[in-house]
């Protein structure tokens, strides 16, 4: 996924997938947060410099679970 967004349910897709050892919730309880209004956090203004992303998005939740899974926190 390399694109300037990313929505809930595409990340929820992602990591139930790519991660189907962890137990999650189903889809339809986070409706009411999918709906709720937070800050937005996009790539575009950097991505309109020329900057390119080193890793993907599924890169950073690999590495982000090995490095839970060293600390003992999965």
């Amino acid at each position: 996924m390399s694109k300037v967004g990313v929505t809930f349910t595409e990340l929820y897709e992602l990591l139930s997938a790519r991660y189907p050892e962890y137990k999650m919730p189903n889809i339809d309880s986070f409706k009411d947060a999918e709906k709720m209004k937070f800050p937005g956090v996009s790539s575009r203004k950097l991505l309109s410099t020329g900057f390119q992303f080193k890793y993907g998005l599924e890169e950073m939740f690999d590495d982000a679970i090995t490095c839970c899974k060293q600390h003992n926190i999965l």
